[in-house]
């Protein structure tokens, strides 16, 4: 899985290399996911859409603030403010969060596509 997307080998993923992979039509089916990172994959895109109001495909910080505090509230995370992480989250600096960006986020800070074939 980590390595279909870390196209240059390097053992990490930048947000160029995701957003590219997150444009192939068969994107999930190649990366060979076990059943419980597939569980995880479809839980942070219910959390994405759960909590984009206006359905515009991105959350701005407003939204996001709901994200955070059932993030929160689920020990997903643990310290930092909602505008911290939303920062985090937001690699490009748009203002606004994609769901590839909360994607890479999860796959960054929790290790949901390791596997054997992962550098890291």
């Amino acid at each position: 899985g980590f390595s279909k997307i870390d196209k240059d080998g390097s053992g990490d993923i930048t947000y160029d290399e995701f957003k590219e992979f997150w444009k192939e039509e068969d994107r999930l089916a190649n990366m060979k996911l076990t059943p419980q990172q597939s569980t995880i994959v479809s839980q942070v895109f219910d959390f994405f859409f759960k909590f984009d109001g206006d359905r515009n495909g991105v959350l701005d910080f407003n939204e996001f603030e709901g994200l955070f505090k059932m993030m929160q509230d689920f020990k997903i995370i643990k310290r930092g403010t909602a505008k911290d992480v939303f920062n985090d989250i937001d690699v490009n600096g748009d203002k606004t969060i994609e769901f590839p960006e909360l994607l890479l986020y999860f796959i960054e800070k929790f290790g949901i596509l390791d596997t054997e074939d992962s550098q890291n």
